[in-house]
Parts: C-alpha cells; structure tokens; sequence
C-alpha cells in the first residue's frame, strides 16, 4: 500500500517562502503543495500604482522561490489560479486536487488572500477535516482548532461543564514534568457535583458518580479536545488530567450561558 499523501494548500502574500517553511515545520511529512492564488497577481494592469506593481513583484518573487524551495525538497509544487476569486471558485480548484489525490490528508494554511478566496479555502478545510493553520506577525504559524461537537452537546450534560470548572485555572497538562489533577482527585471533587442525567423509568439510572460513568464524561470531553490526559511518572499512580485552551473557552461560553 502506497504512503498516504499529506497536502498543504495555502494562500500566500509576498512572504511566500517564509510562510511556506514556518509551514512544513509545523507539520513534519508534507508530501506536496499547492499555492492558491489570485489572478491579478500575474501580471501588472495599466491602473496599477507604484505600490500596486511593487507589492505584485513581491508576491511573484515569492512564488517563484516557494517552488524553487520545494524543488530543493523534492515536494512537488503548483500554482494554481483562482479566477475568478470566488468561494465558488476556490472549491472546484481544491475539488480537482481531491479527485487528482485520493486518499490524502490536508492541511490548509490561511493567510494573504482576499475574503472570498479565505472564506472558500476555509470551508474547504472544514469539509476535508484538514488541519487548519493561520498566519501570524513575522509569518509565524498556528494552529486553528474546531470544535468537535455541538454547543447543545456540551450543554445538556452538566457534568462535562463540571469537569471543566474543577479543572479551570488548575496546572496544565504539559510535555516533560508531570503536571496536571490527578484522577482520583477529580472523582472525588465530582461526587458532590454530579448530576444523574439519563433515567430508567422515571428515575436516574445512577443516582451517584461511579468510576464507569466518570470515565464516560472525561473520556468523551479528552475526544472533544477540552480536556487533556497524561501518564503521573512522578512515581504517582494513575493519571493527570488538565484543561486545554479550547477547554477555557468552552467553560467560558458556559460561565456566560449561565448568567
């Protein structure tokens, strides 16, 4: 079985090539890439200013060293020309480089395009469930998580935003040092906070937490990305367990749901 092809896509500025190398640093593997971009770019127009001509020399320029980058790598590179720069547009370009590569796994990166291009790139990464980066100061680049569930979702059980309350400010989860709560020490904090949900005829099916159904709910919030578990080697038994950044947020929208 041939490797699975890991795809970047992205919209490139004038810095191009700095963008193209913060890219393949933060995901390890690409395999090829694509640079989307719009078609004024090509070539100069007669109502072109100074500025106007400068800026699309530099963006050509950029291009032109991503690919000579990429060939240095031996990633195989295309332009591709979103024209006209349409959302529309943007998904028949990335649906044709779908059908050309079956299979693969994207990761799309957000950063010189107009709003039209961004906003089709970014539907796009949605529906290829890629992994989706944007564009900082000094062509750094981040991360940009989803969520992986539906706010009612969260809601409706308020165990998950108990967890997430008792886990609020507390140590992180982190590489290196163990750090984080430990697990028994999250359960016995949710007893006196655990709210049966489910009912057998009329009534809860468990009217206290059990270790069975608290695995559910942390189980289900470390699926969701709020929270994050981790091995105690500190000579400690069991495991740790922090809220992540999109865990804050998350109890933030359900501290403001709540008032």
């Amino acid at each position: 079985m041939a490797p699975q092809e890991h795809i970047l896509i992205f919209s490139p500025g004038s810095d191009a090539p700095a963008l193209f190398t913060a890219a393949l640093r933060s995901d390890a593997g690409i395999t090829r890439s694509f640079a989307l971009v719009e078609p004024g770019i090509a070539a100069d127009t007669p109502g072109d200013s100074v500025a106007d001509r400068e800026q699309k020399q530099g963006c050509r320029t950029g291009l032109s060293r991503v690919k000579e980058l990429a060939a240095s790598l031996g990633i195989p590179h295309l332009t591709l020309y979103t024209d006209p720069p349409t959302p529309e547009t943007v998904t028949a370009t990335v649906l044709g480089i779908c059908r050309d590569h079956p299979g693969a796994r994207y990761t799309v990166l957000l950063a010189g395009a107009s709003v039209p291009v961004s906003t089709g790139l970014f539907r796009m990464a949605v529906w290829l469930g890629a992994d989706i980066r944007c564009a900082g100061r000094k062509a750094a680049v981040h991360p940009l998580t989803l969520p992986q569930f539906r706010m009612d979702e969260l809601v409706e059980n308020p165990n998950y935003g108990a967890v997430l309350t008792l886990l609020h400010g507390k140590p992180s989860v982190k590489d290196g040092a163990p750090s984080g709560i430990p697990r028994r020490q999250l359960f016995v904090s949710m007893k006196d906070m655990y709210l049966p949900v489910r009912m057998l005829k009329g009534r809860p099916a468990r009217r206290g937490l059990t270790p069975g159904n608290f695995s559910q709910i942390v189980t289900t919030l470390i699926c969701w990305g709020l929270v994050a578990e981790q091995e105690n080697s500190a000579g400690g038994k069991g495991r740790l367990y922090g809220i992540t950044p999109d865990g804050e947020l998350a109890f933030s929208l359900l501290s403001c749901a709540s008032h």
